[in-house]
């Protein structure tokens, strides 16, 4: 169901590919309509402790010189003992930088949407509004840094601003020497090597108009669904405030002024506190 939100209101609108990078572990999808649809599929490998799958990166020296001095929680959860996705999902975007590289993707497309398969749209993505010198985000879910759920990029950046593990990887000691950093959430961190690499002044934000959702029998590494189902539907919202936003987006008559009416606000962020309160406004 929310699938068919994704072809309806981005692939269609936007007659756009889709690429598919999955978890081997996941045969019952092999006949889906997802998989009918997309016009890449590459798998990479699950593991029960993602340390294994970081190793890849640098080899294993990172165990020594950069976990210990990681918190409990947040940027490197998936490895054991730690809570949370971040390092899983962070080396999802390692995988996917491996075989955009190897199969010669950003040669053949201008722009990317990097996203999930479970957001649900309730209207239109079109990508026309918005800027091709920019990257875009939705608005909200900032937790200290820009949202890493959905991202609409140039080819140019791709890379650098999807691919944030191995400078911290490669290089555990620039990073340790900040007790700050070493508590960083995935949103934070993100912002954090997106202000090392210069294109942090390329973020713009559009006003929202999809929502993460899980159905009821789902499972998750980390937020719970809420009790609160889709209008007409089974399927529950995982993170109320989205569902808000988007509704109160798409159920007026929408223009590119709203869209794009927060585009350069900067939300609180961890890092450069100084730029961050001066143009700031709670959602």
């Amino acid at each position: 169901e929310a699938w068919a939100t994704l072809y309806r209101h981005v692939l269609d609108v936007n007659s756009a590919d889709l690429a598919l990078m999955i978890g081997d572990t996941y045969p019952e999808y092999e006949h889906s309509t997802m998989f009918e649809r997309a016009r890449y599929i590459w798998k990479f490998q699950e593991y029960d402790d993602w340390a294994d799958a970081i190793d890849l990166i640098n080899g294993p020296a990172w165990r020594t010189e950069l976990l210990p001095h990681m918190g409990d929680e947040g940027l490197l959860g998936g490895v054991k003992g730690k809570r949370s996705t971040g390092g899983l999902l962070m080396m999802v975007r390692w995988f996917l930088r491996k075989r955009i590289e190897q199969d010669g993707i950003l040669d053949l497309y201008d722009r990317f949407v990097v996203t999930r398969s479970d957001h649900y749209y309730l209207c239109d993505h079109d990508l026309a509004p918005l800027d091709h010198n920019f990257m875009w985000i939705p608005l909200g879910e900032w937790y200290g840094g820009y949202t890493d759920r959905h991202l609409v990029v140039s080819s140019e950046h791709l890379i650098d601003a999807t691919e944030i593990l191995s400078p911290m990887i490669e290089n555990p000691a620039s990073f340790t020497r900040s007790k700050l950093t070493m508590n960083d959430n995935i949103e934070q961190f993100q912002t954090r090597i997106w202000h090392r690499r210069g294109i942090l002044d390329k973020v713009r934000q559009f006003k929202r108009m999809m929502f993460v959702c899980a159905a009821p029998t789902d499972k998750t590494r980390w937020k719970e669904m809420t009790k609160q189902t889709v209008e007409g539907s089974d399927l529950h919202i995982k993170y109320y405030g989205e569902y808000a936003k988007s509704k109160r987006f798409c159920d007026r008559e929408t223009t590119v002024e709203d869209l794009l009416e927060r585009a350069e606000e900067v939300p609180r962020l961890k890092i450069r506190p100084v730029l961050a309160n001066a143009n700031s406004k709670s959602d």
